[in-house]
């Protein structure tokens, strides 16, 4: 059964059974407002990880183009939360007060010199922006919110490779330097209450001199000038990310954190393998399995983030589930309700579901009102959202496609693979 006759008989069947309450008209739902972006501007990378979500590597050629990513960005500025809040409120303030364990990453000095679980989670929270102080005053009352600062993080792929071509000719790196900047530039002017994360590999780090190139494009039109939004260098370091040519990975963090200390941004942050796992989706749904794997090869030969086993797996419901079934609303006030959502931004600039970037919602470029309002009605997506209906959901799927795998069930069954599946018509 393919993907989509399989969505579409799930979808019957769920209103059916009544898995599915009733949806109201995409026309009577109010436009979401945007608290959170995840984009990916490119599936190209510098890299081929064995686990990667999006399944990137030095062979795909999507991307955004650079046109296409003013658009996305003026897109996002006129469905923000914030801007929504403000447009309702007219006079509001919003107070963001990060966690006490974000202040002391930041403020690190020099580079841990082990990337251990706990740190590695710490590293993670801060990259969700959990735990904020959150508040917005109006009317001379002040409103506890539940999320951080709005943040932008721009990945994909490696944003290094980002873009891939302009005018049909393949883009030298000094060339995509001078496009990213523009990017960062509008990103800042646009959305200066944003938190801007540049999630990185780091392989560009060949050299202290190579190091300070990139690093000085990314913060001199990103970094504030005042204590708005801030930029901040993410590095992901796990055992399949391999170091820059002739160089190690404690060699180019070092001159990664010289250059970030350099130019006066947050020291960087780290993302490895949180617990020491790794969610069974992208290319790991077809190049891994499932289970606790003893002996397999760490390619980045590095003592930072040493690991002695990892456990392929998948998000289990029964503990915090899967990030993505967390949609929720804002309620302003007793008679105002404003619909977050934390989007996903595919390479060509359509609404995606996940971090496996599986599903579409439309075309955020061109048509991003009824995109965002499609990301609420879609059934799947309206399912895959509420915790409430995901197990029973996800159940049905099974039943109905026998060679779709679960991973237990009720509340034990798993999210990851079982909707990677669903909305790709993969198998493993």
């Amino acid at each position: 059964m393919d993907a989509i006759n399989l969505q579409q008989q799930v979808i019957k069947a769920a209103k059916e059974k009544g898995i599915l309450p009733q949806i109201p008209e995409i026309s009577k739902i109010p436009i979401p407002a945007i608290h959170k972006i995840e984009w990916d501007l490119t599936f190209r990378c510098n890299d081929r990880c064995k686990h990667c979500v999006t399944d990137s590597g030095p062979e795909r050629k999507e991307f955004t183009t650079f046109s296409d990513a003013i658009k996305i960005i003026d897109n996002i500025a006129e469905h923000t939360l914030l801007k929504r809040v403000r447009d309702y409120f007219k006079d509001v303030e919003f107070c963001f007060k990060p966690p006490a364990k974000l202040k002391e990453l930041e403020n690190l000095e020099n580079p841990p010199k082990e990337l251990t679980d706990k740190l590695s989670r710490d590293y993670l929270d801060c990259l969700h922006g959990k735990n904020y102080d959150t508040t917005i005053k109006y009317n001379n009352t002040s409103k506890k919110i539940s999320f951080g600062r709005p943040h932008i993080r721009l990945s994909g792929g490696e944003f290094f490779m980002w873009p891939y071509r302009s005018d049909n000719k393949i883009l030298s790196y000094k060339k995509r330097l001078e496009k990213q900047s523009e990017l960062l530039k509008e990103i800042r002017k646009k959305l200066p209450d944003y938190d801007i994360w540049i999630l990185t590999n780091g392989r560009f780090a060949t050299s202290q001199e190579k190091a300070d190139e990139v690093i000085r494009c990314w913060t001199k039109n990103a970094s504030p000038i005042d204590e708005q939004g801030k930029v901040r260098i993410c590095i992901s370091i796990d055992p399949f990310h391999k170091p820059p040519s002739s160089s190690t990975i404690e060699e180019m963090l070092s001159r990664i954190w010289k250059s970030c200390k350099k130019f006066n941004i947050s020291s960087p942050f780290f993302y490895g393998i949180p617990g020491r796992e790794i969610y069974y989706a992208g290319r790991a749904f077809s190049t891994m399995k499932t289970g606790d794997l003893k002996n397999f090869k760490d390619i980045s030969g590095s003592k930072f983030n040493p690991i002695n086993n990892y456990c392929v797996a998948t998000n289990d419901l029964s503990n915090t589930g899967c990030n993505e079934v967390t949609g929720f609303s804002v309620k302003i006030d007793n008679n105002s309700m404003v619909l977050v959502n934390n989007i996903n931004i595919s390479p060509d600039g359509h609404l995606a579901f996940c971090c496996a970037q599986v599903g579409d919602y439309g075309d955020f470029v061109n048509d991003p009102v009824n995109t965002l309002r499609m990301l609420i009605a879609h059934p799947i997506a309206f399912m895959l959202r509420k915790k409430e209906f995901v197990v029973s959901f996800l159940n049905l799927v099974v039943e109905m496609d026998p060679t779709i795998k679960a991973y237990g069930v009720r509340r034990n069954a798993a999210v990851g693979s079982t909707c990677y599946q669903l909305l790709t018509g993969k198998r493993n």
